[in-house]
This record gives structure tokens, C-alpha cells and sequence, in this order.
């Protein structure tokens, strides 16, 4: 069990700084696709860690779903609603 916390902390300490050099480098411009109106919120200026997962999910459906040459318009049409209603999920 000591084993196993010794290997997963530094995991998910590297985990977090690769999403926080994905957002750095190329996430951020994908970042008002994927935000959110906190009307509760105003004065927030700057992002959190859980807008930047938020960016990461949203961009990663984007690609798997949207990114397969072979869906057709229609079926593409169906289920950009989908998308955008999960984004509201997070």
C-alpha cells in the first residue's frame, strides 16, 4: 500500500503539469469555446484549474468526435447539441 502512494503521487503531480502545458501552449485559445457564464461569479479574472480541464474535455470531444472523416453533416448536426449540453455538465 506505502508502494503504491509513493508511485501515485508523483503521477498525478505530472499529470497536472501536463495539462497545464497543454493550456499553456495551445489550450488557451480554445478557452472561450469552452467557458462558461458564471453569473454568481463576476469579479472572477482569472482561470482555474477547473476551467482548464474544462478546456481539455471540451477540445478532446471535439476531436474524437468531430475530427472522424467518415461522420457525415447530419449526423455531425445531432450531436453538436450533445457536446454543448456536456460542456454545461462540468
Amino acid at each position: 500500500m506505502a508502494q503504491a502512494t509513493t508511485r501515485t503521487a508523483p503521477l498525478i503531480f505530472f499529470i497536472y503539469d501536463l495539462v497545464l502545458l497543454w493550456y499553456a501552449q495551445s489550450g488557451h485559445r480554445l478557452a472561450t469555446k469552452s467557458a462558461l457564464d458564471r453569473l454568481w461569479y463576476p469579479q472572477k479574472s482569472s482561470v482555474s484549474f477547473e476551467d482548464i480541464l474544462r478546456t481539455l474535455r471540451h477540445a478532446t470531444w471535439q476531436e474524437r468526435i468531430f475530427s472522424d472523416p467518415a461522420l457525415d453533416a447530419h449526423t455531425r448536426k445531432i450531436l453538436q447539441p450533445f457536446v454543448e449540453w456536456a460542456k454545461g455538465l462540468a
